[in-house]
């Protein structure tokens, strides 16, 4: 018997991690609204500004020779340690230049080298290294003007050594970005989950910016949705990933509230308490997915530090092959066998705790 005043849309998309094409196909296919909460571990903090991700790959040259008479090649390895500090200066630089009063960080925009690739044989003077890392963009610039400025400050390495004249870095940004956004700290919006954050909790709702990037960078800037990052949760991409139940209850309490300060005349249904449960259900359940042991899930690597595997022929093999036995995994059940008893009893106690 419950009455919207309006439509009340759950979006539940796909690639939020590498891109967001999941939330752009909804926005090209017409979805829009006055506004939208994306539920983030964020720390309870209502996140009104998004900062922009870019996924880069460097490449290093080098010149190959007997590791015995290493001083007549070039190290790849030696090069991309200047490459390194290059992007650090970078990064403390644009930390000076960007300041953004939503983003109090340390180190608010960061330039993170994930991975690292490079030499062929412990005898070798290493003739090339790959490099890849994420690049953090500010709200406030655009996605091209910041990839200029990066590339152009690993050109600059040329003037210092002569090394980089012969063989320039090379820089290829992937298809992996998430846009940077921002709305109005000001909008209704923020308002409402205001009121009710403080009626909830006793406290005054903290305004903040994203630590990273989201789909909230997406709606706001071509969806002209005003969003807000918010949700319970402290951690993630890390080894011990949680969420305190207590604040879990907290969190739908609030958003039950603005939904039904925003579209219902009437009392709460029972509808708005089945999709908050739903919601949280979803990202546990891609939380114990991203924890199975495969690549290129987090389990993996878990599994992989713990037994130090690393260096083993069975880790390549799993690695090269990772994506395909992921696929037969799903196909022929075993990952629901693992997911469905732990959801169900999430969902029990979820349940149990929001509803009573």
């Amino acid at each position: 018997g419950v009455q919207l005043k309006g439509d009340l849309i759950l979006e539940s998309v796909v690639d939020e991690e590498t891109g967001g094409a999941g939330t752009l196909a909804a926005i090209m296919c017409g979805y829009q609204a006055d506004g939208a909460v994306i539920p983030e571990p964020t720390g309870m903090v209502a996140c009104t500004s998004s900062p922009g991700v870019s996924y880069f790959k460097v490449k290093v040259k080098g010149r190959a020779f007997h590791g015995g008479t290493r001083y007549k090649g070039v190290s790849a390895i030696e090069k991309a340690m200047e490459v390194v500090t290059a992007l650090q200066e970078l990064e403390a630089d644009r930390t000076m230049r960007l300041h953004h009063p939503l983003f109090p960080a340390l180190i608010p925009f960061t330039i993170n080298i994930g991975t690292i690739q490079g030499g062929a044989w412990p005898s070798m003077v290493p003739d090339e290294v790959v490099m890849e890392g994420r690049f953090g963009i500010s709200p406030r610039e655009t996605l091209e003007s910041a990839r200029a400025e990066f590339e152009k400050a690993l050109a600059a390495l040329a003037e210092e050594d002569p090394w980089f004249q012969e063989a320039p870095v090379e820089v290829e940004w992937t298809n992996n970005f998430l846009l940077p956004g921002e709305s109005d700290p000001d909008h209704a919006l923020v308002r409402v989950a205001a009121e009710h954050f403080r009626t909830v909790t006793g406290r005054e709702m903290e305004i903040g910016g994203c630590g990273a990037g989201t789909d909230g960078g997406a709606l706001m800037t071509f969806g002209k949705t005003p969003a807000i990052v918010f949700g319970p949760g402290h951690t993630a991409h890390c080894a011990n990933e949680y969420i305190e139940i207590s604040e879990a209850k907290r969190f739908a309490k609030i958003l039950l509230a603005v939904l039904g300060y925003s579209f219902l005349s009437g009392t709460f249904g029972n509808i708005l308490w089945t999709m908050v449960i739903d919601i949280i259900i979803i990202n546990l359940a891609l939380m114990i997915f991203n924890l199975i042991p495969c690549p290129p899930l987090d389990g993996f690597s878990v599994i992989t530090e713990i037994f130090n595997l690393k260096t083993t022929e069975l880790y390549w093999r799993l690695y090269q092959y990772g994506n395909w036995i992921l696929i037969a995994l799903i196909i022929f059940g075993v990952t629901s066998k693992i997911l469905s008893p732990c959801l169900n009893f999430l969902y029990s106690l979820l349940a149990s705790y929001i509803i009573y």
